[in-house]
């Protein structure tokens, strides 16, 4: 070899040697600017819109990146370096720069793990967008680091068009516009003051709300009653181009030094307080053992000091009077309300699974914050009554015991009429304009507290087989989840993919764990969730799939049990109309839906429900026989009043002075027929909450026809599945805040929904 030779043999040896050196010190062991989707997990996804971006990455084992540095370093590293997923970009170039770090979380140092002996080093990094230095509304970057320098999961739902309009319209006007669309929307005399404002950039789209990529610079005005519990409070976000008010939340702000009053007397004095001695008011000790309950549930299961975990006190108030005009009080009900930081009870109700269920949402809105609406205020109430559950694990309802009685069921959520599955006929494809409800937030709860159910208990379902993991795993898994991986705008798919993160996390190498956590998850159809969408699929129209761990190429519901039987003699009925929500214009579909059920709500199949259309000649008439869960569905129905008829014992009831009016504003009504036990009493009628044409009437009985009548000619349907009464588009209707008033309480008598609580911390 040549003496050139050699040198040029040893000048590459050389820069190979510096090369590699250098590349090694930087620390980029797997990847160098982008990640491949392939060294993710199978659930893993990412969403590149033209403006934003939602993502959802994990690797079981391994990792995605990793660092010479540690800990927060080693994801700063990332952020500088590693933007994109096979070559596209997810996170902004500038990221690093324009981004608030909120919070991390250890779980080396965390108790309870060290308590299971889970010896795990996880760490996860919270952060929130800046554009221009003004936070983006509901932004998101989860980071999950293993052994200190493994990158192996990260979560998004980002901004990547950084413009927005200017700022036309000054603050005090913008706070002025807040205050009287705040004085429109409060449901009584009351008088409210601004207790905070904060610019942001609102995205629809990351809220998921819309399809809506605009980035709107807004002021966000915080308004709330003056009174104690406060009756009205809600965040109004103000185009500051517009002036328009373009979206709204509804907020209650947010346990062991306990301190029970009894208001009886109109005004509340302290009864008990912590270490003192049982009262004797049923009421004052109940609440008083039940703050201990959930405080002590909290604290051994997961070391949370309190539902701040910094030691919060614990107050509460019983034989509380929530409107003192209603003839009820505004009772039965519960609220925690945060401004009074207190905990309001109407006589009665005072129970172990209510008191955990309110104390709950104060720990999702002080972790998660998960917004109180569409399927992140499903899991929001769904996550308060899991952990009801776990405090009062005596039997899987919720509110046995109390004034109002048992309003859910979280293993049979169709006893209530929830549904148990995402794409169930029952699953509520409403607006948020609903009093109390804000898009099915409590009805659509049935479907994680369903999963949930088979997690813990096993069981079959929609074709699915599933072994039951017990309480504790459950309940941590959850609870995992909420605290690391959700953020306020998750929905059912985000909680799906958070649920198996953490089972991975938890239970590594236990797949019989997480793989029933998987099977109750896919049985209930939550992976069949389009990503980053608040509306359910069904209401999307969108088919579903056969779960993953099914055979049965048909789901269908879960079955009535076969104890329950159908009520043999020709019994009384009653007949209730509730009001529908307004719906945007533009309706399609026009539908009258209920359920045929008896006393205790068990669900009665087979019973025909006819109608006949009274303001066009001939009248359209036809009919429905209801389902298995006693559910029928008149659907496509053209805009009119329809009288309605149930068919019992060959023979045919009617119901002469009650109509069902069917129109833009009212696209569906909601008729229930109660069946009682008395063969010899003709049916009775009993209106709750009439729609606004029509007005109450008590007490009227349905014209008697025992002769035998031919049901109207129109065919049959079989196992309708009612259309959606429409997407919602544009921007998001008024919301109403469930607190303790009319928002919260069916003063006619309907279903109570447990107040829940916005934690806001001015």
């Amino acid at each position: 070899m040549t003496t050139r030779q050699k040198f040029i043999t040893v000048f590459v040896f050389s820069l190979f040697v510096v090369l590699s050196s250098l590349y090694f010190l930087s620390g980029k062991v797997l990847i160098k600017d982008t990640i491949n989707i392939k060294d993710a997990s199978k659930e893993s996804t990412v969403k590149n819109n033209k403006d934003t971006v939602y993502f959802s990455l994990y690797k079981k084992t391994g990792y995605l990146y990793k660092t010479k540095s540690e800990g927060l370093e080693a994801v700063k590293e990332f952020l500088r370096t590693s933007q994109k997923v096979n070559g596209a970009e997810i996170i902004p170039k500038d990221f690093i720069d324009n981004s608030v770090f909120v919070k991390s979380v250890n779980d080396q140092n965390d108790p309870f793990l060290k308590t299971r002996n889970i010896n795990i080093s996880n760490e996860h990094f919270f952060f929130t967008q800046k554009i221009k230095e003004i936070p983006v509304y509901s932004s998101s970057l989860i980071i999950h680091l293993r052994n200190k320098n493994e990158i192996y999961s990260i979560e998004g739902n980002l901004v990547k068009n950084e413009n927005f309009d200017s700022e036309v319209i000054s603050e005090e006007k913008a706070k002025q516009k807040a205050l009287d669309k705040a004085y429109k929307d409060v449901q009584k005399d009351a008088k409210l003051k601004i207790i905070g404002t904060k610019k942001y950039i609102l995205n629809k789209k990351i809220l998921g709300i819309n399809d809506d990529e605009k980035n709107y610079l807004t002021l966000e005005v915080k308004v709330i009653s003056e009174t104690i519990p406060s009756i009205f409070s809600k965040s109004y976000f103000v185009d500051l181009k517009s002036g328009d008010v373009i979206y709204d939340e509804q907020h209650l702000m947010n346990a062991l030094n306990r301190n029970i009053s009894s208001c009886n007397s109109g005004n509340c004095s302290i009864v008990r307080q912590e270490g003192g001695s049982p009262s004797g008011d049923g009421d004052v000790d109940n609440a008083y053992s039940f703050f201990g309950d959930t405080y002590n549930f909290y604290l051994s299961n997961f070391q949370r000091n309190s539902y701040d975990n910094n030691g919060a006190a614990l107050s509460g108030n019983v034989h509380f009077i929530f409107d003192p005009t209603s003839p009820t009080g505004g009772c039965p009900n519960a609220a925690w309300d945060g401004q009074s930081q207190a905990m309001y009870f109407c006589s009665g109700m005072a129970t172990k699974d209510i008191t955990g269920h309110e104390l709950t949402h104060a720990v999702t809105n002080l972790t998660a914050n998960l917004i109180y609406s569409y399927q992140s205020g499903a899991l929001n109430e769904s996550i308060s009554d899991i952990f009801g559950y776990e405090v009062d694990s005596d039997n899987w309802t919720m509110g046995e015991g109390s004034a109002t009685g048992i309003i859910r069921y979280l293993d049979d959520p169709p006893k209530m009429r929830q549904p148990d599955r995402l794409f169930s006929p029952r699953y509520q494809c409403l607006p948020n304009t609903r009093q109390g409800d804000y898009g099915g937030v409590h009805g659509n709860s049935g479907v994680m507290n369903k999963a949930f159910y088979l997690m813990t208990a096993g069981g079959d379902f929609n074709g699915c087989s599933i072994n039951g993991i017990g309480k504790e795993k459950s309940g941590s898994i959850v609870y995992y989840a909420l605290t690391r991986h959700l953020n306020p705008s998750s929905n059912f798919k985000a909680m799906y993919n958070a649920l198996l993160t953490t089972c991975d996390e938890l239970y590594s190498g236990d797949n019989a764990t997480c793989g029933s956590v998987k099977n109750s998850l896919n049985a209930t159809e939550m992976d069949q969730q389009p990503d980053g969408q608040q509306q359910g699929a069904r209401c999307q129209s969108i088919q579903p799939s056969t779960p993953q761990c099914s055979n049965n190429p048909n789901p269908t519901e879960s079955p009535i049990p076969s104890s329950t039987q159908e009520p043999s003699s020709s019994p009384t009925i009653s007949l209730s109309i509730t009001p529908t929500p307004t719906i945007p214009p533009n309706v399609s579909s026009f539908s009258i839906i209920g359920r045929v059920y008896t006393k205790n709500r068990v669900g009665v199949p087979g019973k025909t429900i006819f109608f006949h259309r009274m303001d066009s000649f001939p009248g359209l008439s036809g009919s429905e026989v209801s389902n298995n869960d006693g559910d029928y569905f008149l659907q496509d129905l053209e805009k009119g009043s329809y009288k309605l008829g149930l068919m019992l014992n060959n023979k045919t009831y009617i119901y002469p002075n009650n109509l069902a009016i069917l129109n833009e504003v009212t696209p569906y009504v909601q008729v229930d027929f109660i069946l009682g036990d008395d063969e010899d009493t003709l049916p009775d009628i009993q209106i709750i909450n009439p729609i606004p044409s029509v007005k109450p009437v008590q007490g009227v009985k349905p014209t008697a026809q025992p002769k035998e009548t031919s049901i109207p000619s129109q065919a049959s349907r079989t196992t309708p599945v009612p259309t959606s009464p429409g997407k919602i588009t544009g921007t998001p209707a008024t919301k109403y805040r469930c607190v303790p008033d009319k928002s919260c309480v069916n003063k006619n008598g309907g279903k109570i929904n447990l107040c829940p609580l916005r934690c806001s911390p001015i």
